[in-house]
């Protein structure tokens, strides 16, 4: 898929993921992570020119100052920690309800929870998605949905592999959906479980085909 070619960061990400064979099959761990940030670092690729999330002012001052000192290992420990530890400030915009972006390509696969809903979407390629005692492989057209604090990670190692995340704030959701979910459906299942604060799954997994509808809808989403 040739619409949405490697960055430069990911060209170069690839090239460092390709040259260590450690890594490859591996689930990093946060003491893992910040080794592996600290050696890009080390090799002058740490420059976070391209998809951190949203222009955060947090990540902006980590990155910068691991830029000036690769060997700030409070900052790359704070970052790991960051990627670890998915809070909804962080993450989401103050204002915003919902966050939007593509998974990182070559970054190493990393344990990490998140304070809010996270819905993946593949456009294209393949990418698994690893729970704590399963893999759930993801491929065009397959839609994921997770319950905050599930722990997982999410390698995308493919040139066109496509995998778009859609975060939703836990608490808007809750003010704004709960009364709005039908009570017999599997989503409202779902939602009101993780909701509650009970015992809940920890996803939903479905299989569009590549809907055209479901795709166009997604895509403008991004765009708007």
């Amino acid at each position: 898929m040739n619409e949405y070619p490697l960055t430069d960061m990911e060209q170069r990400l690839k090239a460092r993921y390709l040259s260590r064979p450690d890594i490859q099959d591996s689930v990093l761990t946060h003491q893992e992570l910040s080794e592996y940030i600290a050696w890009l670092a080390q090799m002058e690729l740490a420059r976070w020119d391209g998809p951190l999330p949203y222009g955060n002012k947090n990540f902006d001052e980590l990155t910068s100052r691991i830029n000036r000192n690769p060997k700030d290992l409070k900052a790359i420990s704070t970052l790991s920690s960051t990627f670890a530890n998915q809070r909804e400030e962080r993450y989401l915009l103050a204002g915003h309800d919902i966050a939007i972006g593509r998974m990182f390509r070559y970054m190493p696969a990393h344990w990490h929870t998140n304070e809010y809903f996270e819905v993946y979407y593949c456009f294209s390629g393949q990418c698994p998605i690893h729970l704590e005692n399963e893999v759930i492989e993801l491929r065009h057209g397959s839609v994921l949905i997770l319950a905050p604090n599930v722990r997982h990670a999410s390698p995308c190692y493919a040139d066109d592999a496509v995998l778009n995340y859609y975060q939703l704030r836990s608490s808007t959701f809750e003010k704004v959906f709960w009364n709005q979910l039908p009570a017999d459906s599997l989503m409202s299942s779902f939602f009101r479980q993780a909701l509650g604060h009970t015992k809940h799954p920890s996803y939903l997994h479905f299989e569009t085909s590549g809907d055209p509808e479901l795709e166009s809808i997604l895509g403008r989403i991004e765009q708007e």
